[in-house]
């Protein structure tokens, strides 16, 4: 079953263009390669530009979680230096 996976990260003050360069150099592209991802786009907010949205389509639930591999402990620890707070997420089932 395909599902959307949306989520949202907000930088910490001033780190804005920090997070938007991890996202586009690490976060799409381990999604790009990742078995079973589809899609995924990315959004900064007009009106608070330290709050970003990424919509990422998978084939299946697991096939989302198993990508998280493709994401290094180094690579963590320096985006958990950029946000303001942990990032929520949720699941969709996609309709049409």
């Amino acid at each position: 079953m395909t599902v959307a996976r949306i989520g949202e990260m907000v930088a910490q003050s001033g780190k804005e263009d920090a997070l938007r360069s991890f996202i586009e150099r690490v976060i799409v592209p381990a999604i790009e390669v990742a078995d079973g991802g589809q899609a995924c786009q990315v959004y900064q907010n007009q009106s608070d530009p330290t709050r970003f949205m990424i919509v990422e389509v998978w084939d299946s639930l697991e096939a989302h979680q198993a990508s998280v591999k493709n994401i290094t402990a180094e690579e963590i620890a320096e985006i958990k230096t950029l946000l303001a707070d942990m990032p929520p997420g949720a699941y969709f089932t996609v309709i049409n």
